[in-house]
């Protein structure tokens, strides 16, 4: 009897050493897909900025937005860049032209005064709104017609998004022309690269680059989709 005994603790043993392997080798194999999306995002990344920097007005990614893949090492990655510039600032638009956005997104009444009532006392404490998931909090729950991160920023410091940059959901929340064209960045921009590749999640990266140097800024990211 002990000996039977024995023989289930050995095999209980052996099936909770097995269990805890295969989870490590599960977790490791999960860390490495997500070291070789982030590495595929970078590269694709540094491939558009190098475009713009070198090629200019010649270059496929010149004029905004611009949407194409990205040949990384035989790996397609999608990329949908825009300028920030062309988005309502949160932190430095009007709180009246905010509302108004709003309003055209399709936000309800009380979420609308409620997000507007949480701003005005974030700025009255100096505060401010500083990444996409900040940004994600204020507009939670809040709904609408059309996805209101696509149509707002925390960092291209302008009060009045830019005209010719000016964001097609942005423009119809505004009751503004749309203008169905591409046009270049103002130099300086903040540019927010959708970026997915294949068989990864996709993300989202905010991008900035020296005027004369080149070297690129990451001012904040997110996984997965901003507007689904």
């Amino acid at each position: 009897m002990a000996a039977i005994w024995m023989l289930v603790l050995a095999g209980a043993i052996a099936a909770v050493l097995m269990l805890r392997g295969l989870g490590a080798a599960t977790e490791a194999t999960d860390q490495a897909d997500d070291l070789r999306n982030r590495l595929l995002m970078e590269s694709a990344i540094e491939t558009v900025m190098a475009d713009r920097q070198f090629n200019g007005p010649r270059g496929r990614w010149w004029l905004l937005p611009a949407t194409g893949d990205v040949d990384v090492d035989g790996v397609k990655v999608e990329v949908r860049l825009s300028s920030e510039s062309g988005r309502l600032d949160i932190n430095e638009a009007d709180p009246a032209l905010i509302d108004r956005a709003l309003i055209g997104l399709g936000l309800a009444g009380v979420d609308r005064a409620a997000l507007i009532a949480h701003l005005r006392g974030l700025r009255s404490q100096g505060g401010r709104i500083g990444s996409f998931a900040e940004l994600r909090r204020l507009v939670d729950g809040a709904g609408g017609r059309a996805c209101a991160l696509e149509a707002l920023t925390f960092s291209s410091a302008l009060a009045e998004p830019g005209g010719g940059e000016l964001n097609d959901a942005l423009a119809k929340a505004l009751g503004r022309t749309v203008v169905n064209g591409a046009n270049p960045a103002t130099a300086g921009s903040t540019l927010r690269f959708e970026i997915m590749s294949a068989g990864g999640a996709p993300a989202v990266r905010l991008v900035r680059s020296g005027i004369s140097s080149g070297a690129i800024e990451v001012l904040d990211h997110s996984s997965g989709k901003l507007c689904q």
